[in-house]
């Protein structure tokens, strides 16, 4: 299992604390130059947002474009590999030596086409924790295959491995039209991927040194604006009905609350 971690040239110190959190792993990690998503032309901003503007509603930030460039030349690392599996990791992810071994052990013993999230998950709505259900698996009882329901509530790409199948059509989804990086329901959507969740690495919670964070917070006011509908009460208690419809289904097929 090849580690790719992904860090913008500029992000020295980043890649400098990662090398002391991972005093012997860090010799392994392939680095990946991030995308930097504030010097992308004019022309090749609206050529990357448009089409997923067109078809979702919602205007991609630089950074967020950025981010799912910078997945993608990843992914297209792995690919030229003979390599299985691989784990990608963003610079500022949380972890240690010892959380690697872990998520290695798991990979080694868990035969899998998509996805293990293995972690990340901190400073995201306090609720979408209530809508998360799985089964847990008999290798680790905390290692979930999460039902499809509850992909859409687990976010975030600091820290997850995949396996070349599923890199492969991640990659073609994004050569279609760029998607937002971290939004893995569409990913799984009517397909047969798993996905798996195990809660080991960090993300941090403070989110002012985050470059993609920065710039959503600053275009959220006009993108209420062209989401107008999502502003309006009766459709947020329509939206909360669909949830609580998920967590119905979750609950009624026996599924486990995923810790």
């Amino acid at each position: 299992m090849k580690i790719y971690c992904i860090s913008l040239d500029v992000d020295y110190s980043r890649r400098e604390c990662l090398s002391k959190k991972f005093k012997t792993k860090y010799s392994e990690f392939y680095i990946v130059s991030a995308v930097n998503g504030n010097e992308l032309t004019a022309k090749n901003y609206f050529g990357y947002t448009q089409s997923y503007f067109h078809k979702y509603k919602y205007l991609l930030t630089p950074s967020e474009i950025g981010c799912s460039l910078s997945h993608v030349a990843a992914l297209k690392s792995f690919l030229k590999t003979d390599e299985k599996y691989a784990l990608i990791l963003e610079d500022d992810v949380i972890g240690s030596d010892v959380d690697i071994e872990r998520i290695k052990k798991i990979v080694d013993r868990l035969d899998f086409t998509g996805v293990v999230m293995c972690g990340g998950q901190e400073g995201l709505p306090l609720d979408w924790n209530d809508y998360r259900y799985g089964k847990s698996t008999e290798i680790d009882p905390n290692l979930y295959k999460v039902n499809k329901y509850s992909i859409k509530f687990f976010s975030r790409t600091v820290c997850y491995v995949v396996d070349r199948d599923f890199a492969s059509h991640y990659v073609d989804m994004n050569d279609n039209f760029i998607h937002l990086a971290d939004d893995w329901v569409k990913y799984f959507d009517n397909t047969n991927y798993s996905f798996y969740y195990k809660n080991i690495m960090k993300h941090p919670i403070d989110l002012s040194g985050s470059h993609i964070e920065s710039q959503r917070k600053l275009t959220q006011k006009a993108q209420y604006k062209i989401n107008f509908l999502q502003t309006i009460f009766w459709y947020k208690c329509y939206r909360k009905l669909i949830n609580l419809g998920y967590l119905l289904i979750s609950i009624l097929s026996k599924d486990e609350k995923i810790k």
